[in-house]
């Protein structure tokens, strides 16, 4: 919610590495936000859970905004009952694939595993 997580693309920022793009789809610059929500591999993961007249919310939300609105869960109409629990523990999965498959470790989401 503070937006510390170590991304490339705040990696770059910090002069810690040169390429900001993202590990999974090497296309884009690897936001939080890429990292959790928008990579096409994630969307893949969040559109199983997310009821489809929900996605144009879900998915345009700014980082502060999508937190809170996820957490607070009132009108999203999952199919899965205690939403901000799932939700979290689904960030934080999403961000330790990212870690394993930045740290040389297999990811969940590159072989099929997540979803």
């Amino acid at each position: 919610m503070h937006a510390r997580l170590l991304t490339n693309e705040l990696r770059v920022t910090r002069h810690i590495m040169d390429d900001s793009l993202c590990p999974r789809c090497k296309y884009q610059d690897e936001s939080i936000l890429h990292t959790i929500r928008d990579c096409e591999d994630v969307k893949k993961v969040w559109n199983q859970f997310i009821h489809h007249d929900h996605w144009a919310k879900f998915f345009s939300l700014g980082l502060h905004d999508w937190i809170e609105f996820n957490l607070k869960g009132q009108n999203l109409k999952a199919p899965v009952g205690f939403w901000s629990s799932f939700f979290g523990i689904m960030v934080y999965h999403l961000w330790n694939d990212r870690n394993n498959l930045v740290f040389g470790r297999s990811s969940m989401l590159q072989t099929g595993l997540i979803y």
